[in-house]
């Protein structure tokens, strides 16, 4: 028996080229599983170097922001990882610079959301 999914199971299923090229195609929608995906990591990233709930939540979301932007000129083939890694890395240390802080260790983030 054939269970059909609905549109959002169905992009649950796909994998990130798919999705991304969906989403540059107009399918908002398929920018969702892109978050969820990626959502606890980037967090958790921000957080280490911020140690603030609600600064982490902001410059999650902001990362979001900036990948959502960027689709349009994202290349399909690269892999989503490493925009998603490079744009969490550029926020943090803007806004620990802007803290002015000595606790960035940026050299932390390299290969960890990929």
């Amino acid at each position: 028996m054939n269970i059909a999914l609905t549109g959002r199971e169905e992009l649950n299923h796909l994998d990130e080229v798919e999705l991304i090229a969906r989403t540059q195609e107009g399918n908002t929608e398929a920018f969702t599983p892109i978050v969820h995906r990626y959502r606890q990591r980037i967090y958790r990233l921000i957080y280490r170097q911020v140690h603030d709930h609600e600064t982490a939540e902001d410059l999650c979301q902001e990362v979001f922001l900036k990948a959502w932007q960027a689709l349009p000129i994202f290349a399909r083939t690269q892999a989503l990882c490493f925009s998603m890694e490079r744009l969490t890395e550029t926020l943090i240390v803007r806004i620990v610079v802007a803290m002015n802080s000595p606790q960035l260790n940026i050299t932390l983030l390299h290969g960890i959301l990929c």
